[in-house]
């Protein structure tokens, strides 16, 4: 009797519910049972950079190889040496009676090899100075230290040396050598800086310390017939770059900054890649010198390995500048003309959404206190399938 009695209360209430006005209605939510989505168009933006080369202070000091001369637009400008003058007996009232300065050329290559020119016929004109001041391996220098005006005279007092690959050994004066053994004058090195007005037409390539094999010696002969030879201790070689292209080169800390715009994008799109596009200028690039590239000596690769990064400061006067977030590396065959694809990861993402400024980004050679090396872009102003450009493929969010 109880279970007929609820089924009648609950049937009178349903029918009270279905009457009033003013009771919840309800619906079905969709006809088919399901909501579609309209998903947002994909689109693909492309726009052209500005590209600003900068220069920064640093230099290769532990190289194996000491460069004179220039290739492919880079100008060895001089050879700093500095050599261990310690005698294990003293002079003990010796004097010196003849300096050799023997510098073991590995490579000569002249410029026009090409057409006929001849290593063995190629040289470069030098004088010695003697530096006003010492310098170390770790140093980042870009331009030759300060020295002394006088060159170093030979034994006859000559002061211009040809140096190549047949002329590799050079006298030096006795007095300037006994002022350094006795420390009646300070040696702070030399340097050999080209004579005023040298054309370059090609590179020296001269054994380093680093090299641990026939360093550059001077070797002495005292006036009781005996002798001795002082190895080199450090050297370095001072590297400028002459040219004026989108470049960036290795060792002379040469980088470059882009700058791109992405205000012309709405702040709710959806970016699902984005990649910097350069092309590489094959016929400019260096990527080993001579003497490098030689298995006999070092074989060492022709790869230019890069770093990318976005700085912390967009002025490039800030040292902020020089250090960064890394968005990407690899190496590229700078010598190969041909289309570099740089992923940009979460950079344009973030820089679009608000979550990082917009700095640009820089690219550096990744070994650039180690190598020397050259890679060419084509420039702002080339066609516009190869000037540097940044390309973003992006959605807008879903419909509902």
């Amino acid at each position: 009797m109880l279970k007929y009695l609820s089924i009648a209360v609950l049937a009178a209430f349903l029918a009270s519910c279905s009457s009033d006005p003013e009771a919840p209605v309800t619906g079905v939510f969709s006809e088919e049972g399901s909501y579609d989505i309209e998903a947002g168009e994909t689109q693909r933006y492309v726009g052209f950079v500005e590209a600003t080369p900068v220069a920064v202070t640093k230099g290769v000091g532990t190289s194996k190889l000491l460069k004179l001369g220039e290739i492919r637009g880079i100008r060895f400008e001089a050879i700093l040496m500095a050599f261990d003058l310690t005698i294990d007996e003293g002079l003990d009232g010796r004097t010196v009676t003849s300096a050799v300065l023997d510098l073991p050329v590995r490579v000569a290559s002249p410029a026009d090899t090409l057409s006929g020119g001849s290593p063995e016929d190629f040289s470069v004109e030098v004088t010695f100075h003697e530096l006003l001041g010492a310098f170390e391996e770790s140093d980042t220098m870009s331009s030759v230290p300060p020295y002394d005006a006088g060159p170093i005279e030979d034994s006859l007092g000559g002061t211009v040396r040809s140096l190549g690959i047949t002329s590799t050994e050079f006298s030096l004066s006795p007095d300037i050598v006994q002022g350094w053994l006795e420390g009646t004058a300070t040696h702070n090195g030399i340097a050999i800086v080209p004579v005023p007005g040298y054309e370059s037409a090609g590179l020296i390539e001269i054994n380093a310390a680093d090299l641990e094999s026939d360093p550059p010696v001077v070797r002495v002969t005292f006036d009781d017939a005996s002798g001795d030879t002082f190895a080199v201790e450090k050297d370095y070689s001072i590297a400028a770059f002459t040219g004026d292209g989108l470049d960036c080169v290795g060792g002379v800390a040469r980088r470059i900054h882009f700058e791109f715009d992405l205000d012309g994008l709405p702040d709710s799109v959806m970016i699902h890649y984005s990649a910097l596009l350069l092309h590489i200028d094959g016929e400019r690039g260096m990527g080993a010198t001579p003497g490098e590239n030689d298995p006999l000596i070092l074989d060492y690769s022709t790869a230019f390995p890069f770093y990318l990064y976005t700085p912390e400061s967009a002025d490039r006067a800030d040292t902020l500048f020089l250090k960064g977030t890394g968005i990407n590396l690899g190496e590229i065959d700078p010598n190969e003309t041909q289309e570099l694809e740089i992923p940009l990861g979460p950079f344009t993402p973030d820089v679009v959404r608000g979550l990082r400024g917009n700095t640009g980004v820089v690219f550096q050679s990744n070994v650039e206190l180690s190598r020397v090396q050259r890679v060419s872009f084509f420039p702002t102003d080339a066609d516009s399938l190869q000037r540097p450009r940044l390309e973003i493929i992006y959605s807008f969010p879903a419909k509902f």
